[in-house]
């Protein structure tokens, strides 16, 4: 497929316009990202350079979505599958080997971790086409993690358990599992792409997508760490009513069923109502029945903060924003699909702001 587009970039570029003008909706259509849960199991992984390597179909694509990860220090596109006699692409796209397109990825595990890139990589492939990505079908373009070594295996293996048995999908998971054996680097015009060829209408048509839903869905791990806000007593005094005080610093609980936000439709965001940090969405949000306002997850994991609740006799998770150490609430393992989890927040310690 995509020798047939180099060959006709010519012809095409004649009609980039309206390739561009069409696949502008295409963008903002695939922008709706199907969130999956975080990997439960991860690497315990030691020094400061590490590697992955991914089958997501086109090569081209899913280098363009590794890339910009904070950590990630490069993305190679190559072939893993097959010998290094036939490791070319004249070869490989015409399905002559046992080769499939890949990507290695280096990494420094302490800004970004193996079980991040998989939830990258399952979140912008389709885990339910096994025979290649859309546009690009055949053995040559069969999804798979190439594991290195028996933990990589296990790891892997297990978040595709866990996904199959928190039923995201609409079955079981195609995305093999391959022992790598052997990478080889593809040719050198097919190195960072994306980068290097903007408007080439495949990049436009199809890796394009795949960024858009790369920010939308993991906009935590890009760019620099946030950094949380630190104010004395007297300045959340006077930043804060006396209610917001209550909750966000003194770890209060507002009275189930008081707040409006329990019965806000709209869609829109929660921020905190300390620092403003958007906490939650619309899209996660669910009748709970409890008479707070109750959400499935997060915008992003590293927004909100986890610790060990005491309390009254009993042990909770409670829920602080990670922006600015605010108490939200408490998180619970009886929510719905796709993650089983039931953040209960308490109303006052949000902003709603509306879409639009």
């Amino acid at each position: 497929m995509k020798s047939q587009l180099l060959f006709g970039a010519v012809v095409l570029a004649a009609v980039g316009l309206f390739v561009y003008s069409a696949t502008i909706g295409q963008a903002r259509a695939s922008a709706d990202v199907k969130r999956l849960p975080a990997p439960e199991t991860n690497l315990e992984e030691q020094g400061d350079t590490a590697e992955a390597v991914f089958a997501g179909g086109c090569f081209w694509c899913v280098e363009a979505y590794f890339e910009p990860l904070r950590g990630v220090t490069d993305v190679v596109s190559g072939y893993a599958g097959g010998s290094a006699g036939d490791a070319n692409y004249n070869a490989v796209s015409a399905g002559r080997t046992e080769h499939v397109e890949v990507v290695k990825v280096t990494y420094d595990p302490s800004a970004i971790t193996y079980g991040d890139l998989l939830h990258v990589f399952f979140t912008l492939h389709n885990p339910m086409e096994g025979n290649g990505q859309r546009p690009d079908y055949g053995p040559h373009y069969r999804p798979a993690v190439f594991y290195a070594d028996a933990d990589e295996k296990r790891v892997a293996g297990a978040y595709i358990e866990q996904l199959n048995a928190a039923g995201v999908f609409d079955g079981p998971i195609q995305t093999g599992l391959e022992e790598l054996i052997e990478f080889f680097p593809a040719e050198e015009y097919h190195q960072d792409f994306a980068a290097r060829n903007p408007n080439h209408p495949y990049i436009v048509r199809w890796s394009n997508p795949k960024v858009v839903k790369l920010n939308k869905a993991f906009g935590y791990l890009i760019g620099e760490p946030m950094s949380k806000i630190e104010r004395s007593e007297d300045e959340w005094r006077e930043l804060l009513t006396s209610e917001e005080f209550y909750i966000l610093r003194q770890d209060g609980t507002e009275r189930p069923f008081t707040s409006p936000l329990n019965d806000e439709k709209r869609d829109g965001m929660y921020h905190c109502a300390g620092c403003e940090m958007a906490l939650f969405s619309s899209e996660a949000k669910y009748d709970s029945g409890t008479g707070w306002p109750s959400f499935y997850e997060p915008v992003a994991p590293n927004v909100i903060a986890e610790k060990e609740d005491r309390k009254f006799g009993m042990i909770r998770t409670e829920v602080e924003c990670a922006g600015c150490g605010g108490h939200q609430g408490h998180v619970f393992n009886d929510g719905p699909r796709p993650t089983g989890l039931r953040y209960c927040i308490n109303g006052i310690a949000l902003d709603f702001k509306p879409a639009g």
